[in-house]
């Protein structure tokens, strides 16, 4: 087994670990932690094989995109890479990050921190693996090694409900204090697969984990309208992008931003818009614009950004910024001024980005986790996906535990509450507009936001 060298970001267990292969029948499973930044390039060539052989290429898993992140995390953050290689190949790898952080529970829009911990967070697609027995047990020991040798919580997040590991992950018979967070939905839009009977039928993860290839003759958006929405539906479309030019009098433009140049301007004015809404108060829409200028700026220059401004009597109302990750489209945030919400400019500035990708190739968008909406109206398909967080066995661990399941569970109760009195969309809305009257902070990355 190699392991990079020690952080200080805790101190050494008395005695060794248990190595994370202690069967006999795995011997030829080794394992290499890299805990430094300097140190990633050399795992670069395994971790692309990984991650386009057996993984969904999520943004948060590209190397580049990881490095860019890195840098900018609050509180300071180093890598926690573990490569797993069967003989010559590479078997199983968890991308992550190490912290002394709170973590953050919800009830709702509440929001609640807690004690200090030192924690792991495996990002967005960051748990990979070739699906071999010998694979999850290596991953399955290691983790359990970790929480028993400093780490306080491993987290999880949004992993795919029919993950190879997420069975073994939430087992109370391997991992006591595993925690997984209440099922979301994670969107997509596909110009080249169309709808089925019920879209929001969560499909298989693995249906998924291939690239989206581009067709060679794909239908057009309006030819996709036709066979799969409803009169009624496009008419509304229509209807929305007439009623919005004629309040601004034909003024109405959408803007590109995709250059490092363009970058400081588009954040400016999507930092005002985010400020605007009910987003900004928790953090999300925009985000923190240091953090999201790192992000666009390493997506510009591999020429993956695209980012869209919806421009009205010459000032911007709304924007949306995505990044291009094999043909297929991660729209990261988006936002408008809520004093035009009447005139619907999310939905027009959503149509005329739809039309822009597909005029320049890109057939797939990935919406991510969420219900919002306009995910339901212009998703294809959809597959669910929750967080999971495992605790060590120490006093603070079995604390942190304990009250993150009560948080969990009252947070689960009030949604079924509020599912069954048929109030959700009310308190929503009341809600936001309390919000809006907040000031503004800058979020905390306890867990990768999937809108």
């Amino acid at each position: 087994m190699t392991t990079a060298s020690s952080s200080t970001w805790f101190a050494l267990p008395r005695r060794p670990p248990r190595p994370p292969c202690a069967d006999p029948r795995q011997t030829d499973v080794s394992l290499r932690i890299v805990r430094t930044r300097d140190e990633l390039p050399s795992l670069r060539r395994d971790w692309e094989r990984m991650r386009n052989e057996f993984g969904l290429p999520t943004l948060e898993t590209e190397p580049n995109h990881f490095l860019a992140v890195l840098p900018t995390i609050t509180p300071p953050a180093d890598p926690e890479v573990a490569l797993f290689h069967a003989g010559n190949r590479p078997c199983a790898m968890i991308i992550a990050r190490r912290s002394t952080r709170r973590l953050e529970r919800r009830l709702g829009y509440l929001r609640a921190r807690c004690a200090r911990l030192r924690c792991i967070d495996v990002v967005y697609g960051g748990l990979i693996s070739d699906g071999s027995p010998a694979a999850a047990r290596a991953v399955l020991d290691h983790l359990a090694a970790l929480t028993r040798d400093g780490v306080d919580c491993i987290t999880f997040n949004h992993l795919p409900l029919t993950h190879t590991l997420y069975r073994a992950l939430t087992d109370k018979q391997i991992f006591r204090a595993a925690h997984a967070h209440p099922a979301q939905r994670h969107w997509r839009f596909s110009l080249t697969r169309p709808p089925g009977a019920d879209k929001r039928a969560p499909v298989p993860w693995t249906a998924c984990l291939r690239d989206p290839v581009a067709s060679p003759s794909p239908p057009t958006l309006d030819e996709y309208f036709r066979r799969h929405k409803s009169l009624k539906s496009r008419k509304n479309m229509r209807h929305s992008e007439r009623r919005l030019a004629a309040h601004f009098d034909g003024d109405v433009s959408l803007e590109r931003a995709t250059r490092p140049d363009d970058i400081d301007s588009f954040i400016r004015e999507a930092d005002v818009i985010t400020s605007a809404s009910y987003q900004g108060p928790i953090g999300a829409g925009l985000g923190d614009p240091i953090t999201q200028r790192a992000i666009l700026i390493s997506a510009a220059e591999r020429g993956e950004l695209r980012s869209y401004v919806l421009r009205c009597g010459g000032k911007a109302i709304a924007f949306q910024t995505g990044i291009v990750c094999r043909n297929a489209y991660h729209l990261q945030s988006t936002a408008f001024l809520p004093r035009h919400a009447s005139l619907s400019p999310g939905q027009v500035l959503l149509v005329k980005v739809l039309r822009d990708l597909v005029e320049h190739g890109i057939t797939t968008v990935d919406y991510g986790l969420g219900d919002a909406q306009y995910k339901q109206v212009y998703g294809t398909y959809c597959w669910e996906e929750a967080t999971i967080r495992l605790f060590a066995r120490t006093p603070r661990g079995r604390a942190e535990s304990l009250i993150d399941q009560i948080a969990r569970q009252g947070d689960d109760l009030a949604r079924r509450l509020v599912g069954r009195t048929g109030s959700s969309n009310c308190i929503k809305r009341l809600w936001r507009a309390a919000l809006r009257r907040l000031p503004k902070h800058a979020p905390h990355h306890a867990e990768d936001v999937r809108r």
